[in-house]
């Protein structure tokens, strides 16, 4: 079951006085059919689910009374959870012309702003309410395009480029450092434009707070910067190959000196022997080819409550369930026509993907085939994240986009009440 983590109650406040769903002091309350209370702004658009008897609020009648000795009483108190409520109402369903062209990446930050990262080479900065309050770069060189994103822990943010640059970033857009690293080798397969391509970044693990490392993959290499520097920037701690000739598509840091990495159609655990060298073991090797379709792996998503739990989505349009314990597939869906692109974890068992074919599925890992699907999307969705619980956001661009009147658009998705099917809206509705 989907579960909702809800604030505790502010023990000074009276309990007649905050919403049974956020348990916060409400500034609007209403009175839903069920005989609760709840904040105006929780209920309205689609309605909640009670915590108390676990139906869906939809109707309600206003309670002017309670509002008015609510305001008498706490007359400027304002918390945060329900300003996090009333502003999510606010966040457009849909954004057109996002970007110029495909969405390659959607961070959020610590602070609520999401940043998205496109192949027209720009980055945005959007606000709770959907707008866009900055843009940086954009291009139509291809050179320039935005090729991963990560989202850090003080609150800042790092981007990478198709030509090899990583940027790092404060929460507000601001350019901390720019640096460039050149491995130097001109012999690969790869189209002579990716040779030099951040494939992805990951935030490591630490041994103390406050420290800030980060993993870059590029085509064959795996870098770990110390971001912790007040020189023009940022000190290569380790430098490692990954393959003779593939990229380095995903790395996940398990522990401090454990990581998971995805190199080709090949995941493999990298345990830390010494500064310069990594045991590796071999967890998935798919077959590069299989019907003329790659099997290339170009996501993965560990399930925070089940650290043995791996999800991986790949070029084939599979998507996996790995039990890392066991060394295992425990569930393979292949719904997706054509390449799985994304996943966006849920909570603890249930998990978004995207693909070529234009449709988020929901997931439930403990079920045999897709718990609902989301279409309607002008191309592929090509990145997807959790964006509030029970609420995802997603990227999708036509294959045409210099053509196309919308060019890229944002979609924000409410899992309680969107489905293609009755059926699947009636499961997840009872689910979450």
């Amino acid at each position: 079951m989907i579960t909702d983590a809800r604030p505790s109650t502010i023990s000074d406040i009276p309990r007649a006085f905050c919403c049974s769903e956020t348990g916060k002091l409400m500034r609007d309350p209403v009175l839903a059919l069920c005989g609760h209370l709840f904040e105006r702004s929780v209920v309205d658009g689609g309605g909640t689910l009670c915590p108390h008897d676990k139906n869906m609020v939809r109707e309600y009648v206003s309670c002017a009374e309670l509002k008015e000795l609510i305001r008498e009483r706490y007359p400027k108190t304002v918390t945060s959870s329900v300003l996090k409520h009333s502003v999510l109402r606010k966040f457009p369903n849909v954004i057109y012309r996002a970007h110029d062209d495909d969405i390659h990446g959607i961070i959020k930050l610590s602070s609520g702003k999401i940043v998205t990262g496109s192949k027209d080479g720009s980055v945005k900065i959007w606000n709770s309410e959907g707008k866009s309050t900055k843009k940086i770069g954009g291009s139509k060189d291809y050179r320039y395009w935005i090729t991963a994103m990560e989202s850090l822990s003080n609150g800042s943010w790092a981007s990478g480029t198709r030509d090899g640059f990583i940027s790092y970033w404060d929460s507000d857009g601001k350019e901390i450092f720019k640096w460039k690293y050149d491995a130097g080798y001109t012999e690969t397969y790869s189209k002579a434009r990716n040779r030099k391509r951040i494939c992805c970044l990951s935030q490591a693990k630490t041994e103390r707070d406050g420290q800030l490392h980060l993993y870059s993959g590029t085509v064959k290499d795996i870098h770990l910067w110390d971001l912790n520097t007040k020189s023009t920037t940022p000190k290569l701690l380790r430098s490692y190959q990954s393959h003779s000739n593939d990229w380095v598509y995903c790395i996940d840091p398990i522990t401090t000196n454990k990581i998971l990495v995805v190199t080709g159609p090949i995941l493999e655990c990298w345990t830390l022997q010494s500064e310069k060298k990594f045991e590796r073991s071999t967890l998935i090797r798919w077959n590069k080819r299989l019907r003329r379709s790659p099997q290339f792996i170009s996501a993965i998503s560990r399930i925070e409550t089940d650290p043995n739990i791996l999800v991986t989505a790949s070029f084939d349009g599979k998507i996996k369930v790995f039990d890392l314990k066991a060394s295992k597939v425990v569930r393979c869906y292949e719904e997706h026509v054509g390449r799985a692109w994304c996943i966006a974890k849920v909570n603890e068992q249930y998990f978004a993907t995207g693909a070529d074919d234009k449709i988020i599925r929901i997931w439930d890992r403990r079920l045999s085939k897709a718990a609902a699907t989301i279409k309607g999307h002008p191309g592929r969705v090509s990145a997807i994240i959790n964006f509030q619980p029970n609420f995802i956001l997603s990227g999708s661009c036509p294959d045409d986009p210099h053509s196309s009147e919308t060019k890229a658009q944002l979609n924000l998705y409410d899992l309680r009440r969107n489905s293609s099917s009755k059926k699947s809206l009636k499961f997840l509705e009872t689910a979450i």
